[in-house]
């Protein structure tokens, strides 16, 4: 889309959206497991072709220190998202459009009725 403007045009020069992708374990994995497992990952993440892989995607490789860092962040990016959501009125947006919804859905049943009642008459 050569014509799409890029965040910076669009007025939003400090717009700066991450993906990322985590391991996760059930709650209560012994620490000897979960720290293996941490260790295999960032294993494989080094190597060349892991990288040159996800850099032909456009991803860039980031380990997070270790499995507790990585814990931290999740709890941040929540409360980022979270507080956007907030921010921005999202619910309130929401039960706007589904009583939208609702009043569509009413209108459509008064003319199914109407129409039934005038076939009855």
């Amino acid at each position: 889309m050569p014509d799409l403007p890029g965040m910076r045009e669009a007025g939003l020069p400090e717009y700066n959206l991450e993906f990322w992708y985590g391991m996760f374990v059930p709650a209560g994995m012994p620490p000897a497991i979960v720290k293996k497992i941490y260790d295999a990952t960032v294993s494989a993440m080094e190597q060349a072709s892991v990288k040159a892989t996800l850099a032909r995607e456009g991803t860039e490789v980031s380990i997070s220190a270790s499995p507790e860092r990585f814990a931290g962040f999740l709890i941040d990016d929540g409360k980022f998202w979270a507080n956007l959501v907030k921010s921005v009125n999202v619910k309130d947006r929401m039960n706007r459009r589904a009583d939208a919804r609702s009043a569509v859905s009413m209108s459509v049943a008064k003319e199914t009725d109407n129409e039934k009642s005038w076939a009855s008459t």
